[in-house]
Parts: C-alpha cells; sequence; structure tokens
C-alpha cells in the first residue's frame, strides 16, 4: 500500500537557489518511510528494540524537476517486497496537482546492528507489511569505479554525521559526492537521474575522500574511506536556464 504525507518544502530544505537539496531530499524519504513502518512496527524504534536496522544499499533517482522552497507537495513510498536477502522501497514527490517530480527505487537489507551482519528478511519479521515474498525488485545497474578521477575532496565524519544505527547518515554521502563539482556547476545545474551504491561503512572519526570525473553534463563518483571503496555515484546533468533558476 502506498503512504502519502503532504509537506511544505522548508526553506532549510533549500540551496541557495532555493531548490529542494538532495541531502534534504533524503531525510523527507527516510521520514515519510518510518512513519509508514512505526505504524505497522516496523520502524526504527521498533527495529533498534530488536537490536535490527534497515540499512540501503541502492538507490535509483529519476528527476521531472526539484521541487522549491515554500511549494506544497506530496510524498509517497511503498513497500514493493522482498526476498532472502533484500527488502525493495519505492518513493515519490509528487506537485500539489499530482504531477510526478520525482521517483526514487532503492534496495535494502535488515542489518543486526551488534554483530554489523545481514539478517535474511522473514515473512514473519515483515508480516504487517502484507508485500511479496521472493520478489526481485527494480533491477539497478551496478557501478564500477574508474581506473582514475579528476578531482579529489577529503571530508572528516563528525558525531553530527551518525544516525541510530550508528553508522554514517546516507544524506552526508549526496553531499561528499556533488561537493567537489563547486559551487558554480552547482548552482547552474540540476539532476536528471542519479545512481548511489553503498558498499562499504564509513565510521566515524575517519578522512573521506570523495573523487570525481565531470564530462559532458555525466558526472562519476567513488567515495573512499580507510582506503577501501565505501560508495559509488553516477549522475547525469542538465544545464539550468537563468530564469528558471532564479
Amino acid at each position: 500500500m502506498k503512504y502519502r504525507l503532504n509537506y511544505q518544502i522548508q526553506f532549510m530544505d533549500c540551496d541557495e537557489q532555493g531548490r529542494l537539496k538532495l541531502s534534504a531530499l533524503i531525510k523527507l524519504m527516510m521520514h515519510v518511510s518510518n512513519l509508514q513502518l512505526s505504524g505497522l512496527g516496523l520502524g526504527t524504534k521498533d527495529f533498534l528494540a530488536k537490536n535490527l536496522g534497515w540499512v540501503v544499499t541502492q538507490y535509483q533517482f529519476a528527476f521531472n524537476r526539484l521541487p522549491r522552497g515554500g511549494e506544497q507537495v506530496i510524498l509517497t513510498t511503498e513497500a514493493k517486497g522482498f526476498n532472502r536477502f533484500f527488502c525493495y522501497r519505492d518513493f515519490g514527490v509528487e506537485d500539489k496537482a499530482g504531477q510526478t517530480l520525482i521517483t526514487v527505487h532503492s534496495q535494502w537489507v535488515i542489518l543486526d546492528l551488534q554483530q554489523r551482519k545481514m539478517v535474511a528478511p522473514t515473512a514473519e519479521l515483515l508480516a504487517p507489511l502484507e508485500q511479496a515474498a521472493g520478489v526481485r525488485g527494480t533491477r539497478i545497474k551496478r557501478l564500477r569505479p574508474l581506473p582514475e578521477y579528476d578531482k579529489k575532496s577529503t571530508y572528516l565524519v563528525r558525531y553530527a554525521d551518525l544516525d541510530t544505527n550508528h553508522h554514517v547518515d546516507n544524506a552526508n554521502y549526496f553531499v561528499w559526492v556533488t561537493e567537489p563539482l563547486g559551487r558554480d556547476f552547482l548552482n547552474q545545474h540540476e539532476p536528471v537521474s542519479l545512481l548511489m551504491q553503498f558498499d562499504q561503512e564509513v565510521q566515524y572519526g575517519q578522512n573521506v575522500q570523495s573523487l570525481v570525473t565531470l564530462q559532458d553534463g555525466l558526472s562519476q563518483h567513488e567515495v573512499v574511506s580507510a582506503g577501501q571503496k565505501s560508495a559509488l555515484a553516477e549522475i547525469v546533468w542538465r544545464k539550468v536556464d537563468k530564469e528558471t533558476n532564479s
């Protein structure tokens, strides 16, 4: 069943052009999914009581446009099924007329927070969702790192970056991968599509290297921590007309 939440985009959610930031979009997605899951006894608090956590492994975004500060939107989410490894969930952002602005497919695992190991989803555990077992879910392209990148930036993982699963809130990755593109580029461009793949946990206190190559409107990214590949991303960009972006 699709869950819907009316929401007004706050200016604190937006970049200097007044558009919804990707990191804020992720936080809104987590908010709406946790509202649905908490109502079914499967939310963050419920899972923490069982020493479990929801952990995303892949995202696939498609953007018609980014909503703007003050705009009324509808946030949606829907569990799409599970198999013996993964759970699948879709998200959406619609304008007040019901037109689709953003669609997101995602793939998740259930993590034992003490042992930091995956726990197999079961029909018994996920029964309140009333979703189908044995589902493959939307196929999201697996990314591969490039042999080399054009730019590198370094960030420190702070206490404020951590979430209740005791690992880095994945909204931070969207800051790390886009920041090296620079203010001018980000002000003049919006994403058309975005793939994000999480491979290895980043730990508190580590230095994170964000590597990026940009060519012909396609940016390719790798996040490295402790010498290991932590995440990969691929973003297709479009240039925004000055009047549209004002």
